[in-house]
């Protein structure tokens, strides 16, 4: 049997994800691997979203401002 193919992420992004303590350190980790200026489509979007809402409940992260990140 073929051993299976290491992808990029699984050399190198996971075991510095595997090193992390924090969901910051996480989010680091992926911005300095990874070029993640790119617009999204609405189904990727969407599952981005539930993703990032699942994790952020998941630690029960505290609310840190009530106003919007982005500037329309």
């Amino acid at each position: 049997m073929a051993a299976a193919t290491m992808t990029h992420f699984d050399k190198v992004v996971d075991p510095d994800l595997k090193r992390c303590e924090t969901p910051e350190q996480m989010l680091q980790v992926l911005m300095y691997h990874y070029d993640l200026d790119c617009k999204l489509g609405t189904i990727t979007s969407l599952a981005f979203r539930q993703g990032l809402k699942t994790a952020v409940n998941m630690i029960a992260a505290k609310a840190k401002s009530q106003s919007s990140a982005l500037q329309n």
